[in-house]
């Protein structure tokens, strides 16, 4: 782990709150899916915690925040091209089991991102993917495009019923 000065390359709204900032950093290239950063927001003491959505090359990753508070509504203003204190990577991956021939991927509203990398790992692979995606809303639902295209099967829950099946993830299993 380390800290980094990395640079915004994009910073786009995808859904209702949620954002998705595309990093430019060294970094990227220890990082596992699983694991998350900690980024520092001028006027913040306290850094903001985010899962890895994904990892694009050696120098580039992707991360996907909530707007929940001040901070992360900052982030949200940042623009392209802005420098960004990031520390990572942190916490322990996911572990891949290689020995099996289908995964059941299952989470929700922010614990969406950090299965796409572990997604695509295992599509690389070449191991038939299922993926379960809960939200509250319709204007939640983010990523399913992503996903579909990794050749994963997606299945949306929404607590309102406006998208997929009504209520939790484990309605939707």
């Amino acid at each position: 782990m380390q800290v980094e000065t990395c640079l915004i390359l994009r910073n786009d709204r995808i859904a209702k709150d949620t954002y998705r900032m595309v990093i430019q950093g060294n970094m990227a290239k220890t990082m596992k899916p699983g694991q998350f950063v900690n980024i520092k927001i001028e006027g913040y003491m306290l850094r903001r915690p985010i899962s890895i959505c994904s990892i694009e090359n050696k120098n580039e990753f992707v991360i996907i925040y909530k707007v929940v508070g001040d901070g992360t509504k900052k982030l949200s203003e940042t623009s392209c091209r802005t420098m960004l204190d990031v520390f990572g990577p942190l916490g322990s991956s996911y572990p891949i089991h290689e020995e099996l021939d289908e995964v059941l991927l299952i989470g929700g509203g922010v614990g969406v991102p950090p299965l796409y990398e572990l997604a695509k790992q295992y599509r690389a692979l070449d191991k038939k993917v299922d993926v379960v995606l809960g939200f509250n809303d319709a204007d939640s639902v983010f990523y399913v495009n992503e996903f579909q295209r990794l050749g994963a099967s997606v299945t949306i829950a929404t607590m309102d019923g406006s998208c997929g099946v009504k209520g939790t993830v484990m309605d939707a299993i």
